[in-house]
């Protein structure tokens, strides 16, 4: 299965299901007010979740696996009203340990998991979202 794909299922698998995007940056770019986002992220209220991930870079290294790096982020819509300690306690804490344990230790059934990172994000793009970066380096024995 595609890593592509892979990420799309994990996103899908959450409760509340999140919404999945996958595009390059400036797609994603709501500072410019694309189109496609503005299209993309429409009817999505304050508490929804999606997960933005970045055109993957494939390889091959010099055992022959298949080699993944990129990022993705993982936002949820926020209230303007709230400080950043609650946005951080509302919708950064509850993914750390989701993103960088359970979604790790998954993707650890078919890959070798190199690098594994997390950023903290708040009040990405033009609606407000809070939540991590995550960039990885993986690989498929």
């Amino acid at each position: 299965m595609d890593l592509k794909t892979v990420f799309e299922n994990l996103a899908l698998s959450q409760v509340p299901v999140w919404g999945f995007e996958y595009a390059r940056n400036d797609y994603q770019n709501l500072i410019d007010s694309t189109d496609f986002i503005a299209d993309a992220l429409e009817g999505y209220g304050v508490g929804e979740t999606v997960m933005f991930v970045d055109p993957i870079k494939r390889g091959v290294n010099s055992r022959n696996e298949k080699t993944y790096t990129g990022s993705f982020m993982v936002l949820t819509k926020s209230d303007l009203d709230k400080t950043y300690d609650e946005r951080h306690l509302l919708f950064i804490e509850p993914l750390i340990s989701l993103l960088m344990v359970s979604f790790r230790n998954k993707l650890k059934c078919e890959y070798d998991v190199n690098t594994w990172d997390s950023t903290e994000v708040i009040n990405m793009f033009d609606w407000n979202a809070d939540g991590l970066l995550i960039t990885y380096s993986i690989v498929q024995p």
